[in-house]
């Protein structure tokens, strides 16, 4: 098909491809067969996705993700993956929720689709944790369409049922805002704790495998809360991740032989301000509970190490989390509290979870810069064009390339746009070489 036919982005367009065809001395059989299929490209394009094309917008109360407007009710989430991969975004249904016949419904409070989808709860019942039950919600939830929803964080049902927010907000404490509480963080429209929520594990989109829980940022595969302080359950067994050579970093990670753990990272040697203690542990044995005063010497349960001696108290400024003493204005274990943790890029300052310098934290809890993101351009969830980049905070085509119709053409080499926007090679030069139309071969 002639390339200039395919930038074709209407039906009126796709009459002027034959009209424009036969002007430049096309054969009326190849003219009517690339205006042709330049109608059929129309009727095959959604009319929602036809003007997001043209103008870059969605309709109002839908969401715009890698150029496209997302069907209702889905946002422009980060998708799940595993932990230390890279994120991805895509159109999909709010966090807690599932799509069931292409409508996203949150299983545990849907009247119709109630533990599974399709699975509607009789008259007089309500659909409370994912089981239909009769005699009212129990505490703390309220009764809308049949479901028990949480007034306090349902973005369908923000402090009253119907009240839902818009696609780039969250339901906070019954409010539709653009951030959550402290101890909680922003994840694809909901308000999670990335400490203890098995979907986003130490992460948004991180979900746990399943039958794991998530216990401190950790999807492992006993009780959350088994392990003290900052240690996580990996194989069964606690360890704390920051120094242990077997597990550095993650479960996963381990150091290769001959070297030590500190700080979640496999080194040659320890610190000067830590103690090389066996089995390539460096330990910090004024205030490590597993190693203090010295290597091998472990606090009772609930003590904490403090100047290499075991106690329950905490020196001025520090809070006793869990073993480990925590400066909760500084701490992004604890920021704020013992159960805040801050999510990937984030630092604590002043007890609040902030992004770096230049970045902004956008609702699907990850920290963006909207100088240069694609998705989320000169604000969160404005996404470019296909074939778009974003630069300064706006979405442009890439050097070399001009806008067409929507469209990033190369009008060095763009059959439709041949040095400039509209002007179509056909006829006796039908190839477009470094912006003129030529009857064809190589410059």
């Amino acid at each position: 098909m002639f390339g200039w036919a395919k930038k074709r982005s209407g039906g009126g367009d796709a009459i002027d491809t034959i009209a424009r065809g036969l002007a430049g001395g096309m054969s009326r059989r190849d003219a009517l067969r690339v205006g042709g299929a330049a109608f059929v490209g129309v009727v095959a394009m959604t009319p929602t996705d036809a003007v997001a094309k043209a103008t870059g917008k969605c309709p109002k109360g839908r969401a715009k993700c890698n150029g496209k407007c997302c069907p209702s009710g889905q946002r422009c989430i980060t998708l799940p993956h595993k932990k230390g991969k890279k994120a991805r975004r895509g159109c999909g249904c709010p966090a807690h929720t599932v799509s069931c016949k292409g409508k996203c419904v949150n299983l545990s409070s849907d009247f119709h689709n109630c533990g599974k989808c399709g699975h509607a709860c009789k008259s007089g019942q309500v659909c409370a944790h994912g089981v239909c039950k009769s005699g009212g919600c129990p505490a703390g939830s309220a009764a809308c369409a049949g479901g028990c929803v949480a007034l306090a964080s349902d973005p369908q049902n923000c402090g009253k049922c119907g009240r839902a927010c818009s696609p780039d907000q969250v339901c906070s404490n019954g409010t539709c805002a653009n951030g959550c509480a402290a101890g909680k963080s922003a994840c694809n429209g909901v308000c999670v704790d990335f400490k203890s929520d098995p979907e986003h594990c130490g992460g948004c989109g991180v979900a746990c495998a399943s039958g794991q829980t998530c216990s401190s940022g950790v999807c492992t595969g006993g009780q959350s809360g088994d392990c003290a302080g900052n240690q996580v359950k990996c194989n069964g067994t606690c360890v704390d991740t920051s120094n242990d050579p077997k597990h550095c970093g993650s479960c996963t990670s381990s150091c290769a032989a001959g070297m030590v753990c500190s700080g979640g990272k496999c080194l040659s040697t320890c610190p000067s301000s830590e103690t090389h203690c066996p089995g390539g542990v460096c330990a910090d044995t004024d205030n490590d509970p597993r190693n203090c005063g010295g290597c091998g010497n472990i606090c009772n349960a609930g003590q904490v190490c403090v100047a290499g001696k075991c106690g329950t108290t905490c020196p001025g400024g520090k809070t006793n989390c869990s073993g480990v003493c925590s400066d909760l204005s500084s701490d992004p274990q604890h920021c704020g509290s013992c159960t805040t943790m801050c999510g990937p890029k984030e630092t604590c300052s002043a007890g609040v979870c902030i992004c770096p310098t230049g970045q902004t934290r956008c609702p699907d809890g990850l920290c963006t810069d909207l100088v240069n993101d694609s998705n989320n351009c000169g604000s969160c969830n404005h996404g470019c064009t296909s074939g778009m980049v974003c630069a300064g905070g706006t979405c442009q085509c890439p050097g070399g390339t001009k806008l067409c119709s929507g469209t990033c053409a190369n009008i060095a080499s763009d059959n439709a746009n041949c040095g400039d926007c509209g002007i179509a090679c056909s006829g006796s030069t039908p190839t477009c070489i470094q912006g003129v139309c030529s009857p064809g071969g190589n410059t």
